[in-house]
């Protein structure tokens, strides 16, 4: 299996307490791009694209040299890193090698029963996109949240930050087909594309979008300081210390 993790994000709002780029970011001893890329490797992904901003290439290098002992990485540059996560993915449509392929952003830490459950979902669903989505988010700030609104069929209907109606969190782990950089390529001269407007533009040109509901699975994302110290010394330390668990004894065991 294979993954692209969207990693170009500059991290600005933790510059107070951090220096460099946030997939640099320390978390437990270990750097925060490897929670997403072990957690993949624990449910059995051997090869992983890496986008990161064009001034954090060679730092990319230095902090996932110890991985790339063990898994094929592929790291690219993103030289426009502030046309959005969307542009960020859309870079990495000629690295993509596999027919379906997990996409992760890297300052998301979760469970592996997480993207278990969209590969399954996937499987079921025969789908063009799975997002993972999560009626009940409890360790994320909700007004930041990308939203989704889904039907009862679990098909998605809208996603976007600024949505009024909406059911579900999108949790940043997403499973594709690689056919659907056929329907939003055309979005790549745009001064500025999120990730939801990838979806959207999926959509909108006819592919099957589904969730996966991880309720009562744990995940949590890192923007802000006060996300940071969550993690570390509040309520967001049981994520931290289920998904650290996970991937320190995957680490150790292989």
């Amino acid at each position: 299996m294979e993954a692209l993790i969207l990693a170009a994000g500059e991290g600005k709002r933790l510059r107070n307490i951090a220096k460099g780029p946030k997939f640099k970011l320390r978390i437990e001893n270990i750097p925060l791009i490897y929670y997403p890329i072990l957690t993949l490797a624990s449910i059995g992904v051997k090869k992983f694209t890496v986008v990161v901003a064009e001034k954090y290439y060679n730092i990319a290098h230095e902090v996932l040299k110890k991985l790339k002992e063990r898994y094929k990485i592929l790291i690219l540059r993103n030289p426009y890193p502030e046309k959005g996560n969307g542009y960020t993915f859309l870079l990495a449509e000629d690295s993509i090698s596999e027919e379906t392929f997990f996409i992760s952003m890297c300052d998301h830490i979760y469970s592996k029963e997480i993207p278990q459950k969209i590969l399954e979902i996937m499987v079921k669903e025969d789908a063009d996109i799975v997002v993972g989505a999560d009626p009940i988010p409890k360790y994320v700030t909700i007004e930041e949240a990308t939203k989704i609104l889904a039907n009862s069929d679990g098909k998605v209907l809208r996603i976007g930050k600024e949505i009024r109606k909406y059911n579900y969190v999108d949790i940043g782990v997403f499973m594709m087909k690689k056919t659907v950089f056929n329907r939003v390529r055309q979005l790549k001269p745009r001064s500025y594309v999120s990730f939801s407007d990838i979806i959207m533009e999926a959509l909108n040109n006819n592919c099957k979008v589904v969730i996966a509901n991880i309720e009562h699975s744990v995940w949590t994302d890192i923007d802000t300081p006060d996300d940071l110290m969550e993690l570390l010394k509040g309520r967001r330390r049981i994520v931290l210390d289920k998904v650290y668990s996970e991937v320190y004894s995957f680490w150790e065991e292989n």
